[in-house]
């Protein structure tokens, strides 16, 4: 069974203790072996369904166990930082986009470079400090949903020298999508980048004709075509018909697991 530990971490960028969980792999008690490590946002949705914000978590614990013991997946550390009230702050360097204001209720974002620098230069070298991690690029790996997918492409952006995996699950680009992809345009990913993205067809509501479901699809597609571009080759887009939640999470991060190449 893999190991949840559960702690906290101060970051001086954001003036606040960070909640992390972090699961370790079956062997890891009892061998001398290193691990890749997967960073992943909203930690307290992943693990527990008593945690979770609505209920049912990704049951990435789950998963791991039966995965790992059946030998269809690498055994690797999984680092998730819980989000809060400041979530759509600091899941995103810029302000969302102002046609989004009324429905957001005001303006968020922000925050995302404070975020994103705390976890590559204070708890990254914190999590290869006090666990046995293999720290080179290749082996550290990012993945998030919804905001948490779009601050996830940020930092694949930001920090290319630093990740060599990202998971994007729903990402919610139509935040800044302007900025955002002309970020992405101008970044410096290597076309060894591994690149995991899925979404539904239902993401908003049950009719996939929708608007909303269709700008979800469009722009998860958008993404996969720019970094083809980049002249990334390792690319994997999903398309399920499923909704904008945890349990859809779930089953698309198995697909996740068999497509990642570690």
């Amino acid at each position: 069974m893999h190991e949840l530990k559960i702690m906290k971490l101060m970051s001086h960028q954001l003036q606040k203790e960070m909640t992390l969980r972090i699961l370790l792999p079956e062997s890891y008690g009892h061998s001398n072996k290193s691990y890749p490590v997967l960073y992943m946002h909203d930690g307290q949705n992943l693990f527990e369904d008593e945690t979770a914000t609505y209920g049912y978590s990704w049951q990435i614990k789950k998963t791991m166990d039966h995965m790992v013991s059946k030998r269809e997946v690498k055994d690797f550390i999984i680092v998730g930082i819980d989000s809060d009230k400041d979530r759509l702050d600091v899941y995103s360097p810029w302000k969302n986009d102002p046609k989004y204001h009324q429905k957001l209720g005001q303006s968020f974002g922000g925050k995302g470079d404070l975020y994103i620098d705390w976890l590559v230069l204070d708890l990254k070298p914190w999590i290869d400090q006090n666990y046995r991690t293999l720290k080179e690029k290749r082996h550290t790996l990012m993945a998030g949903s919804s905001m948490g997918g779009f601050i996830s492409l940020y930092a694949a952006c930001k920090y290319p020298d630093i990740f060599g995996f990202t998971g994007l699950f729903s990402t919610s680009l139509w935040f800044n999508e302007t900025l955002m992809i002309d970020y992405l345009r101008s970044s410096l990913i290597s076309s060894n980048h591994q690149f995991f993205i899925s979404v539904g067809t239902i993401e908003v509501n049950e009719n996939p004709n929708d608007s909303a479901n269709l700008i979800y699809v469009k722009n998860s597609k958008k993404i996969a075509s720019i970094l083809s571009d980049l002249g990334v080759k390792n690319i994997k887009l999903l398309i399920t018909h499923e909704k904008h939640h945890e349990q859809a999470w779930s089953h698309q991060f198995i697909e996740c697991l068999k497509f990642l190449n570690l």
